[in-house]
């Protein structure tokens, strides 16, 4: 028998990508400086929030 995934979670992954892929277009058209820079009340830079999104991404397919 082989593994069927469940359609919903096969759903949420190709949606997953294309947001990831959404937001590294964007990131792409800005500067180091743009890319470094920090606001109140977010996760940091956008160097590290992209670093945050890996990091989460990759502890979740390691669980599932």
């Amino acid at each position: 028998m082989e593994f069927q995934p469940e359609p919903t979670l096969v759903e949420l992954i190709r949606y997953n990508n294309w947001a990831n892929t959404q937001i590294i277009a964007v990131c792409q058209r800005l500067d180091a400086g743009q890319l470094d820079a920090t606001a109140p009340g977010t996760y940091g830079s956008i160097y590290d929030t992209l670093g945050h999104m890996i990091r989460a991404e990759a502890d979740y397919i390691g669980r599932i």
